[in-house]
């Protein structure tokens, strides 16, 4: 019974979203080339996205976010079924506590403070440039793993990190600060592929800003780490 009444008490929302983006491109060069391509604009997607009220002030929330190629069907981001987002937590006056893969700073930075976005020619070759041997602060680590591009790949990449606990704080004017950890999960060490990634972020009138560091590491025998910080800001103009 009192299970019954908790379930009864409890409000609970679940949001169907997603973007389907195509377009043709045609390329000519040594040879031509005609071709239906997905995520012109936008990177197709479906997802769901949820929020519970568990009563005084806390929410339970989660996100599964799978992305798409419109132009075939199958999955993006090599395959994975949500291979953009997929994670549960805890909402509260203390901020947001939440488990799975998720966004780093990193994408924060890249998507919302450049007109690139972040895809294979955004900000990682056109406005930050690559380093490290092949290392690219969106892509990560080079085709070919080899060091001191290894990084932490393997552990979903700079932009999406797999087995991460992420924090963000409630907002204190016009700040607000998280960290994440991204855990390599890797058999007797704690520093093989794993991810650490803080942000402070302001935001008042037209003006926001961001600060953004991620460190991605990976151990053993071509061990090797590589730290990325990034200032973005952005300023809005208004005319009369």
């Amino acid at each position: 019974m009192a299970l019954i009444a908790l379930g009864a008490q409890a409000q609970q929302s679940t949001t169907v979203y997603g973007v389907v983006d195509g377009y043709v491109q045609a390329a000519k060069g040594d040879a031509s080339l005609n071709r239906v391509q997905s995520g012109g604009l936008s990177g197709s997607r479906f997802g769901l996205r949820g929020v519970e009220d568990l009563g005084s002030g806390l929410r339970a929330v989660y996100t599964l976010e799978a992305g798409i190629n419109a132009d075939d069907g199958t999955l993006g981001q090599g395959g994975v079924l949500f291979g953009r987002q997929a994670f549960v937590g805890l909402h509260g006056s203390f901020g947001q506590f939440s488990l799975g893969r998720q966004y780093s700073s990193l994408y924060v930075a890249s998507s919302e403070f450049s007109a690139f976005s972040n895809n294979a020619t955004g900000p990682s070759t056109a406005v930050i440039g690559g380093f490290a041997g092949g290392y690219e602060p969106i892509r990560g680590a080079s085709a070919t793993a080899t060091p001191p591009a290894a990084g932490a790949t393997g552990n979903g990449g700079p932009p999406r990190v797999n087995n991460s606990i992420r924090y963000e704080s409630p907002r204190f004017g016009s700040m607000r600060a998280g960290a994440l950890y991204g855990a390599g999960e890797g058999a007797g060490t704690a520093s093989d592929q794993r991810l650490f990634d803080v942000f402070v972020r302001y935001t008042a009138g037209l003006v926001d800003a961001i600060v953004s560091h991620v460190d991605d590491q990976t151990a053993g025998a071509n061990a090797t780490e590589v730290a990325v910080t990034t200032v973005a800001t952005a300023v809005s103009i208004q005319t009369i």
